[in-house]
């Protein structure tokens, strides 16, 4: 895949949208391993995928839930996942660090947030009942299963996180000058 995106013709690939997590990923990928990569955005995963199948495009940068059942039924290929652990629905495929393309640590992620100004009681209630709902068996399972992983933590550090991750993509989307339709 690398070669080809370092052809003269480079890659072309699906993404949800623009400014999607796809869209934001691909112009890092394409960055950090010097390749050609051409976005083309889609109206959600669905479309994208269907022509990936097709072969119109030649990847699809997406979430593993929604290429899951297609990954199953042997009607896609995964070649890496975006994460720095290996995808725990997906314990073949390597991350791109193993396939060789370093630094790259992208994944999706769900939070809590609660409006500025609640009072940091409700807050430390509210996290204290979240984590304890994400160590429960059935819900930790349920997770997985959509192809997520359970995490929870401090809100302290969820907001942390927050702010690198918000950093972090805004300064790949102002150097590659991703701009919202």
């Amino acid at each position: 895949m690398v070669a080809k995106g370092k052809s003269g013709a480079g890659l072309t690939w699906a993404t949800a949208g623009n400014g999607s997590l796809g869209h934001v990923f691909g112009e890092q990928f394409k960055s950090t391993a010097a390749i050609k990569l051409l976005q083309v955005p889609y109206k959600g995963a669905a479309p994208g995928l269907n022509d990936l199948m097709v072969g119109s495009v030649d990847v699809a940068i997406m979430s593993v839930p929604s290429v899951l059942p297609l990954v199953r039924g042997g009607k896609l290929n995964p070649v890496a996942v975006t994460t720095s652990k290996r995808a725990a629905m997906l314990p073949d495929t390597p991350t791109l660090s193993e396939a060789g393309i370093k630094g790259i640590d992208a994944g999706i992620w769900l939070g809590l947030f609660a409006p500025a100004g609640t009072p940091p009681a409700i807050v430390a209630r509210l996290n204290a009942e979240v984590n304890k709902v994400l160590q429960m068996p059935d819900v930790r399972e349920k997770i997985a299963n959509g192809g997520a992983t359970a995490i929870g933590g401090s809100s302290e550090d969820f907001a942390a996180f927050v702010r690198a991750d918000y950093a972090k993509w805004g300064k790949v989307v102002k150097e590659a000058g991703i701009k919202l339709e």
